[in-house]
């Protein structure tokens, strides 16, 4: 009997990432795209990095193909923080168009659960049959969120907004230093 795989795609402001699960939940491979480069005004910029976004997709679907995963066994989850309907409606178009795949966007308690989706099978292995209590963040270009889990369950969770005006001057603050550490 052959193994069905799965891949899971998600779209973030600064990168996309590809994960192949076999159907235990195990992790086979994960793969991560270059920076996408972060707006000036809006933490979002899937627009103007839409050629960056469809060539790494294209490099995704070569390796989920090299997998034997269908594209129907494909799930592509993209965040929707910081871009409004009309530009999450284009973007979605444009990718749809352009690579033929379909994004379900969002929130960020969405992508939140999504994350813990796809690390939960990752520690329920390491942990055997213990119950999971501790926190859990996660890191965001604008937003952080601090979520507390008891026993497994999860109990409640806090939502540490960064600022964007600072978000978006670190940004600009690390496109102006140097690539190699001679320069």
């Amino acid at each position: 009997m052959t193994k069905k795989y799965e891949g899971i795609i998600l779209l973030r402001p600064d990168r996309l990432t590809l994960t192949i699960r076999d159907d235990q939940q195990a992790i086979l491979t994960q793969v991560k795209s270059g920076a996408l480069r972060v707006g000036d005004e809006t933490v979002a910029n899937y627009l103007e990095n839409m050629g960056a976004i469809t060539t790494n997709l294209t490099g995704f679907l070569r390796v989920l193909k090299e997998y034997a995963v269908k594209k129907s066994d494909v799930v592509f989850y993209g965040d929707l923080d910081d871009l409004d309907s009309v530009s999450a409606q284009y973007v979605a178009d444009q990718i749809e168009v352009r690579v033929g795949l379909k994004i379900q966007w969002l929130n960020k308690n969405q992508l939140l659960a999504q994350t813990l989706a796809q690390t939960w099978p990752r520690l329920k292995h390491e942990l055997g049959d213990q119950q999971l209590t501790g926190y859990v963040l996660c890191v965001g270009l604008s937003t952080s969120t601090l979520a507390y889990f008891n026993q497994g369950q999860f109990a409640t969770c806090w939502d540490i907004d960064l600022g964007k005006a600072r978000i978006n001057q670190l940004a600009e603050n690390l496109r102006q230093t140097t690539a190699t550490p001679s320069d």
